[in-house]
């Protein structure tokens, strides 16, 4: 640093003066800072997530409190969100085949560590069949699926059915959805695909709202469609490319893509 040398154009001292100037600033700086981050403290809300039947602890639930706040459960249940602001967050716990459950937190300035006990009930299955009788095979669906061969008749969407998987047996669901008319591809810096809908006017690519087994699944963090589930686990899509074909229960974005697992 040159601090304290002296020039000849410099008076005498005035550099030593010049310099404990700036000590005193970059003093006051870092005080100010450390005051800033004791008045604004983080803290960690951390918890367990079990079924409200079976009570075994529930892997693959996503834990959403706010954009660039969320994670999703480990082999035990268990989950962890650190440096949370002070404030009150309206958390979303939800999972495949599960209701899903929203509440509300308060973080007060003095909290460090928060802890949720929490528990999911399983969707129950209806009872109402609907036949569907094709030329070499008949398919006769209960419950959610046949809500979903309903919508299937009226024939607003793209539909990929359990036997269109296994006849394509695709890699990733990105896979399914990539020969869907409407639907663009990009690519992440992780080389990940982000599935997205072909916009109208200035907005030339539009993200749909996605939903699996009927709970709409966060966005915005890091996560895209193949990270939610495997083609395996899928019994049904529906693609609704556009506001006008999207049904009211599905709506969001540009179009939803609603998937549907075994």
């Amino acid at each position: 640093m040159f601090c304290g040398v002296a020039t000849s154009s410099t008076l005498p001292g005035g550099r030593v003066r010049s310099c404990g100037l700036v000590f005193a600033i970059v003093f006051l700086l870092l005080a100010s800072t450390s005051e800033a981050s004791a008045q604004h403290p983080r803290a960690t809300i951390a918890g367990s997530v079990t079924d409200a039947t079976s009570r075994r602890a529930l892997d693959g639930v996503t834990v959403w409190l706010a954009d660039g706040l969320a994670t999703v459960t480990g082999g035990r249940g268990r989950f962890e969100i650190k440096r949370v602001p002070a404030g009150t967050y309206r958390v979303r716990v939800s999972r495949i085949g599960y209701r899903a459950k929203t509440f509300e937190v308060p973080v007060a300035g003095d909290d460090r560590d928060i802890y949720l006990t929490l528990s999911l009930e399983p969707l129950p299955v209806e009872l109402e069949p609907v036949v569907i009788r094709g030329d070499t095979n008949t398919v006769v669906a209960y419950g959610r699926m046949a809500d979903f061969f309903r919508r299937k008749r009226r024939g607003w969407g793209r539909f990929i059915t359990r036997m269109d998987i296994e006849r394509r047996n695709p890699f990733r669901v990105s896979d399914l959805l990539r020969s869907v008319p409407g639907v663009w591809m990009r690519y992440d810096r992780f080389g990940q695909a982000v599935v997205t809908f072909r916009g109208y006017g200035a907005l030339r690519q539009c993200p749909p709202a996605v939903y699996l087994d009927h709970v709409r699944m966060p966005s915005g963090f890091g996560f895209t469609i193949d990270d939610w589930v495997q083609p395996h686990d899928i019994e049904g899509i529906e693609v609704y490319n556009g506001y006008a074909s999207t049904p009211a229960e599905f709506y969001g974005g540009c179009g939803a893509i609603v998937i549907w697992t075994r």
